[in-house]
């Protein structure tokens, strides 16, 4: 009579509620083997009928099979008099939608959903609405399923328009308001869901790929073997799809989940093998693509990621008929989650937080002319309500711009003026999404929108909008959000509007805000404070310096430079070390006579290098510009040769022609287009004998005279950076010879290297950098340990020569162990200058 081990058995509603998750489980099998297999990663363009897809794919379960078996239990536990029961059978629908067949859909399954947002318990309504989006996904996989067949694929997108949106607005008009508010959190999502995914006739793939492989790249990209990788790609379909990436694992636990899961099931040590058995295969190019910092390589992907959406957008429009039923029926309501108020402001900020992170979709969706055309300027008031906090309905627009004009009366233009002058604050979550989706927004409106003035202080451009609530705003995520998007939103303007920005930008960012927080004082933290605002800066400023000429470069860019080189930080210094070759590169001789041909060319050039080899001499080696084995913090001379390293690479990726420039991922296109390249790209023959110059006549000697150091942390960086020089200067006898003995040196170190290689001499020099201020410490420890004796013995008067004589010896033996173990850690005493994120 009782349960199992005591345990009250299940009761039948518990059966059922499990019995629903089971069919829809089993259907989603079907949709794996044949939905997914035509819509987002067909591969061949031979159509078949589904069943006989599923079959040829080795699947188990066919579209025939979920009609017959999986449909009538499900429809009969959507009646089912217990709650709970209809609410789990409703949550299974998506899956067997996507699963079956075009007739089931449209006479059994969009009925039943029509009828239980009509149900009389509201937990029921609410998940109708919360599985909305799914819905609507998975008739957009079952109609790009239909190949060849373009009256079934209409007839399904017709059901979505005439079923699924009336059942969205009688949710968001419910008596009941949890259905209310469930239904307005995906409203957002539901809209964007109208966006086309998959493949037209003819394609291979459709933006789905994105979702599915991290920005359709693959394991032998550039990107993968330098280990971009694709999940911030996949962050970025987020922000336009949002919701979409955990309904493709739920509709295809097949493609995208299983991968997941067996990405996730492998070990640490399998993950290291293979990657040192693909190391061994790499081309040179994607060789030194490795040695570059992550930052300068997953933006690419990044990039190239959204210039592919908004171009598919371009090429692929969604149906007009969708465009106008959403903008009739969904865009109002969605707008009017940005000006959310209700005595409750919890509920105000999670409204606005969802509209705003919805935003970047439903601007996709709608298109530019969903912003431009529309003659209410629903999104752009969604936008500015958002961002500035204004209420920007219509009463109070035409209230501002009749005080404008003087035609309204007094107490309508006052209550007007307030309503500018005094903006309902905005919830820091609500800035935080939209700083992170801003220049997403900006690249699917496109420049002219982006350049274009405001209208007045109620409606501003939104460049003005950018300076104004994000690059000045007071709370660092929101400026660390924006910062580091900055040079994909700077691309979208000309260089006369670039230009005309740049002092605003270069007064932000060396003001206290950014790069003058370290004057602040903390009482817990006096020298990292902000530190990854400056850590943002440090990884921009390579595509900062490509969007503008060497005078304004060297009158702005220049100065942030410096300042980040002096940083208190290691990661701030180490990533601003990659800027110096695009530095370097942009006072080429040819390009300061493009820039300005009333400018001595050669002259600026020529000052300009060597203000900038000055600066480094005399900050990294500290004695004038002459390199010596004792003055100077090993830290500051090891960046030194990693600077000769960047050097080295910048004019080794540089060499290559246009027509094999560097892709970082395999949708990058090769174009003109100042979003598309890399700072070390392309070079001219010019350029690329302005930088060897610099290198080898320069640079190189100093770090050569390292070759003797007598840290051994110095002397290995100074092996990663001859390793990668360009071949002509690998050939010179003195190089040649100070590698090989070197490299033989470090054979001798007893620290475990069998096979002495790059990767393990990078790993030693970071773990020296990152443990010098620990071992430093530990060092002056000991050595004051040590002298203690000594001063012992001093003052007792009962201690005999013996034991004077070997304190003596004690602490002569640990200031020479000290001195020994110096070879291999910190010279000196200045720990500011030697602060690493290790002992934060």
């Amino acid at each position: 009579g009782g349960g199992i081990g005591g345990m009250e058995p299940p009761s039948p509603e518990d059966l059922k509620t499990v019995a629903a998750n089971l069919l829809a489980e089993i259907a989603a099998l079907s949709t794996s083997s044949s939905s997914s297999a035509s819509s987002s990663l067909a591969s061949s363009e031979t159509s078949t009928d589904s069943s006989s897809s599923g079959a040829s794919g080795g699947a188990s379960v066919t579209p025939r099979m979920v009609s017959a078996l999986l449909l009538p239990p499900v429809l009969a536990l959507l009646s089912d008099p217990h709650f709970r029961v209809r609410r789990a059978a409703v949550q299974s629908l998506p899956r067997l939608l996507a699963g079956g067949t075009v007739d089931d859909a449209a006479s059994y399954l969009l009925p039943a959903l029509q009828s239980l947002a009509r149900d009389d318990m509201y937990r029921v309504r609410k998940s109708v609405g919360e599985c909305l989006v799914d819905m609507s996904r998975s008739l957009m996989l079952l109609s790009d399923g239909q190949h060849g067949n373009d009256g079934e694929r209409d007839r399904l997108l017709q059901l979505r328009r005439e079923t699924l949106i009336p059942i969205c607005t009688t949710l968001l008009a419910d008596p009941n308001k949890f259905v209310r508010h469930g239904m307005q959190q995906f409203l957002g999502p539901f809209i964007a869901s109208f966006y086309p995914l998959g493949p037209k006739d003819g394609e291979a793939a459709g933006v789905m790929r994105l979702l599915l492989s991290g920005g359709g790249g693959d394991a032998s990209s550039p990107v993968a073997a330098a280990g971009g990788g694709g999940q911030q790609s996949n962050t970025l379909g987020a922000r336009f799809f949002p919701h979409a990436n955990g309904m493709v694992g739920r509709l295809n636990p097949g493609s995208a989940a299983a991968e997941a899961a067996e990405a996730a099931a492998a070990s640490d040590e399998a993950d290291l093998r293979r990657l040192a058995a693909d190391a061994r295969c790499l081309t040179e190019e994607e060789e030194l693509l490795r040695h570059l910092p992550p930052f300068l390589v997953t933006s690419r992907s990044d990039q190239a990621t959204l210039r592919g959406i908004v171009t598919h957008r371009q090429t692929h429009p969604p149906e007009l008929a969708d465009l106008e039923a959403v903008r009739t029926h969904l865009l109002p309501p969605f707008v009017a989650l940005a000006d959310y108020s209700t005595a409750d402001e919890n509920l105000n900020a999670e409204m606005k937080v969802y509209c705003a992170y919805s935003l970047p979709g439903v601007i996709l969706l709608l298109g530019r002319k969903g912003w431009a055309n529309d003659e209410q300027m629903l999104l752009r008031k969604c936008f500015l309500s958002l961002a500035t906090g204004v209420r920007t309905g219509p009463s109070a627009a035409s209230a501002a711009t009749s005080s404008m004009d003087g035609s309204a009366d007094a107490p309508t233009a006052a209550a007007a003026s307030a309503s500018v002058l005094d903006p309902a604050p905005v919830p820091l979550p609500v800035k935080r999404c939209l700083a992170s989706s801003f220049h997403t927004m900006c690249c699917i409106l496109g420049s002219d929108i982006v350049s274009a003035p405001g209208d007045g202080p109620i409606r501003p451009g939104i460049l003005q909008v950018f300076e104004h609530y994000f690059l000045r705003d007071p709370d660092d995520t929101v400026r660390l959000n924006v910062m580091r998007t900055l040079p994909s939103l700077l691309s979208l303007l000309d260089p006369a509007g670039r230009t005309k920005f740049l002092p605003t930008l270069h007064s932000i960012i060396v003001g206290d805000a950014v790069l003058g927080a370290p004057r602040k004082r903390s009482a817990t933290n006096p020298h990292l404070l902000n530190w990854r605002q400056r850590d943002a800066v440090s990884q921009i400023l390579p595509d900062l310096v490509l969007l503008y000429g060497p005078l304004e470069v060297r009158q702005y860019l220049w100065p942030v430079l410096q300042m980040l080189l002096a940083d208190k930080v290691n990661a701030v210094r180490d990533d601003v070390e990659f800027c110096i070759p695009t530095v370097l590169r942009s006072y080429a001789p040819e390009n300061v006579a493009a820039a300005d041909r009333s400018v001595n060319a050669k002259t600026f050039s020529r000052e300009a290098c060597e203000e900038v080899v000055t600066y480094l001499k005399q900050s990294l080696l500290e004695n004038g510009g002459i390199s010596s084995r004792t003055n100077g913090s090993y830290a500051r001379r090891q960046m030194y040769c990693r600077t000769c390293a960047a050097l080295a690479i910048a004019l080794r990726l540089g060499k290559a022609d246009d027509a094999d420039r560097i892709k970082t991922s395999p949708t990058d296109e090769v174009t003109s287009d100042d979003r598309s390249r890399h700072p070390y790209e392309s070079y001219t023959p010019s350029e690329y004998r302005h930088m060897h110059s610099l290198l080898e006549d320069v640079f190189l000697p100093d770090a050569l005279n390292m070759r003797e150091d007598r840290v051994s942390n110095v002397r290995l960086t100074l092996v990663d950076a001859l390793k990668v020089m360009p071949q002509e200067i690998l050939e010179k006898e003195t190089v040649k010879t100070i590698l090989t003995t070197l490299e033989d040196e470090a054979r001798t170190w007893d620290v475990g290297f069998e096979e002495y290689g790059m990767e393990a001499s990078s790993a030693a020099t970071t773990r020296g950098r990152s443990t010098s201020t620990k071992r430093s410490i530990k060092a002056k420890a000991e050595d004051r340990k040590a002298s203690t004796p000594n001063r012992r013995s001093k003052f007792d008067r009962s201690a005999g020569p013996k034991r004077q004589e070997a304190a003596q010896d004690d602490a002569k033996k640990a200031k020479e162990s000290r001195q020994d173990g110096s070879n291999k850690e910190d010279d000196d005493d200045d720990d500011d200058d030697n602060t690493s994120l290790s002992s934060i």
